[in-house]
């Protein structure tokens, strides 16, 4: 894999998907993002098996390929990157259980060790969602911003960690 692109949609694509990785993951490849570049587009995707989180930004992919990073280590990386230089990133198996990624953005270099991308869970498919209304953002930012408070911050009780939605009348 080899692709190049901009810290701003570098870190466009990251900080969603990171969003959706659990801190206190049982199984080493759910502490990692899935990052793939094909087509021009780099896809990075974050999972903990009840959300799923993937987000698309342009690049320029010479080399199409997928690989696994730590989640944590490469958002941190992302964020320390300058601005105004382009980043360029170069993914080789070393071994069948881990990947070199290399990374270079105007005088920094760095390299991350991560999992193959096969033992990353399988995105679930679905059916295209139909839009069931339409809503005035504000006013819907509104209700969210209302309800929010009550929702638990403790991952133990992810259950409780939302809010429920719920359509009348059309």
């Amino acid at each position: 894999m080899h692709f190049v692109t901009q810290k701003d949609e570098l870190l466009r694509a990251t900080v969603p998907a990171c969003r959706a990785v659990s801190s206190r993951s049982t199984a080493p490849i759910l502490s990692n993002l899935l990052i793939e570049a094909a087509d021009d587009r780099l896809t990075i995707t974050g999972t903990d098996l009840e959300t799923w989180v993937s987000a698309t930004v342009a690049c320029e992919v010479d080399v199409p390929g997928r690989t696994t990073l730590s989640a944590h280590l490469w958002h941190e990386w992302c964020g320390a990157l300058s601005d105004g230089h382009p980043v360029v990133v170069s993914a080789e198996e070393t071994t069948p259980e881990h990947e070199e990624v290399s990374f270079r953005c105007g005088r920094s270099n760095a390299t991350l060790y991560g999992l193959p991308a096969r033992d990353f869970p399988a995105v679930p498919v679905r059916a295209e969602a139909q839009p069931f209304a339409l809503l005035d953002a504000p006013a819907f930012a509104a209700a969210i911003g209302r309800v929010e408070p009550a929702a638990s911050h403790d991952e133990t009780r992810a259950r409780l960690c939302g809010v429920q939605l719920a359509g009348e009348g059309g």
